[in-house]
């Protein structure tokens, strides 16, 4: 039998953001049962035995178990769904059994299937695969769950990005009987985590996956948006493509500032409310934030200011253009970031990686090591490694800080380290 690893994650709800009704649903499902154990059993009410997760997959669904074990202070067996199988005859129901056997030892605990799509698909009814390993390892689930053994104190929580191919009996109620969709991470799932004292926020690409609004004027003076569509390409695959609306859209009504010059314009409304709720907190508790990402700003930048991408081959291409397959996670404008922060914060930047890397002794501290590296090889591999992050990527990427508005006094004559003044 291989080791059932047992462990108390440290991940509490705090450390998710957003996902609040399905948080809710959890509490309600396995903890409240657990808190006012004597109010369930004065009403007769019967706790769930198993929850089903299920949505797409990197929606969270692992750390959120994580979580709920740490809140119901149960002691956690994470268990992936294809590592129950094995080669030998009978191994993988007995594996099955000892996990339930080893949770019930050490309950109050919790059984946490990852991905059981791989190990509880629909049973056949043909008489000849009756006998596979997949029916016997679903037959051994369904004893275990709902058998002659009770299943006291010991709760099931599973997830899957496909829901439809589970065996339904193990759906029932008894069983995992409450299911819950964990849906898409949405825009209150990027906001920035409440904290009550002095805090560091240091992010690497901040503001990725918020959609950004682009919109170009044409001949009347009437803004037309760039859309996302998507058509079948010579091999029948589905690929994104860029389209212009026929008319004005209501993005277009609600962001585009009268007696605008330019015939092109973009906005991203999302990430002017996350740097704006990220500024209140920094002002509020104290604290600074350190971000770097890549993007455009008008006085340092190579690129065009063009920050909606459409990627083929790693080159940047317009995206009416040459549209080909579309990123949709938009470069950072950084021009307007600042323009939002500056007036309720002290704001630094951006900066170019290059300087900032260099203006913190990135050289100096890559000669020391030079002296002392002896394997040609590995010298150079330094050299490649620097020139990449300061030469190859060094203007594209940008770094930003953020303080406290009455910090402003401070660093008058004197800005953070990596921050020139001729780069502001």
């Amino acid at each position: 039998m291989r080791e059932i690893k047992l462990e108390v994650p440290n991940v509490r709800w705090d450390d998710i953001g957003g996902m609040e009704n399905v948080k809710s649903k959890l509490i309600e499902s396995l903890i409240w049962p657990i808190k006012f154990k004597d109010t369930y059993d004065k009403f007769n009410e019967q706790q769930p035995k198993g929850v089903l997760m299920f949505g797409p997959p990197g929606c969270s669904k692992t750390m959120i178990g994580k979580a709920l074990a740490t809140e119901c202070k149960h002691r956690f067996i994470s268990i992936k769904g294809p590592e129950i199988f094995s080669k030998y005859v009978g191994d993988s129901e007995k594996t099955v059994r000892e996990i339930f056997n080893k949770a019930r030892q050490v309950s109050p605990s919790i059984i946490f299937f990852d991905e059981i799509d791989a190990i509880a698909v629909n049973r056949s009814s043909d008489v000849k695969s009756a006998s596979s390993v997949n029916d016997k390892v679903v037959s051994t689930l369904l004893n275990e769950l709902d058998g002659i053994e009770k299943l006291s104190n010991v709760f099931i929580v599973a997830t899957t990005n496909r829901p439809d191919i589970i065996d339904k009996s193990l759906l029932r109620t008894g069983r995992l009987d409450s299911l819950i969709y964990v849906p898409l991470p949405n825009f209150e799932t990027h906001s920035v985590p409440e904290s009550t004292g002095f805090t560091t926020y240091i992010a690497h690409e901040f503001l990725d996956a918020l959609p950004i609004h682009k919109f170009k004027k044409n001949d009347s003076g009437n803004w037309r948006e760039i859309l996302v569509d998507y058509e079948k390409n010579s091999n029948k695959e589905e690929v994104l493509r860029y389209i212009l609306s026929n008319n004005e859209t209501p993005a277009s009504k609600a962001y585009i500032p009268p007696g605008i010059k330019e015939n092109d314009f973009e906005v991203c409304p999302e990430a002017a409310v996350l740097i704006d709720k990220l500024v209140k907190r920094i002002n509020n508790n104290s604290g600074l934030f350190l971000g770097v990402d890549y993007g455009y700003s008008e006085k340092l930048s190579i690129m065009n200011r063009d920050t909606f991408r459409g990627f083929r081959e790693h080159a940047l291409w317009h995206p009416l253009v040459k549209p080909g397959t579309a990123d949709l996670t938009a470069d950072v404008d950084f021009d307007f970031l600042k323009k939002i922060a500056s007036h309720n914060s002290t704001f630094f930047g951006p900066v170019t990686q290059k300087n900032f890397l260099n203006s913190l002794g990135v050289q100096l501290r890559l000669s020391k090591l030079l002296k002392n590296e002896k394997d040609e090889k590995e010298a150079q591999k330094l050299k490649s490694g620097v020139n990449m992050i300061t030469e190859e990527m060094g203007q594209r990427f940008k770094f930003i800080s953020i303080f406290p508005k009455e910090s402003k006094h401070l660093f008058r004559n004197d800005p953070p380290a990596g921050f020139y003044e001729n780069d502001q």
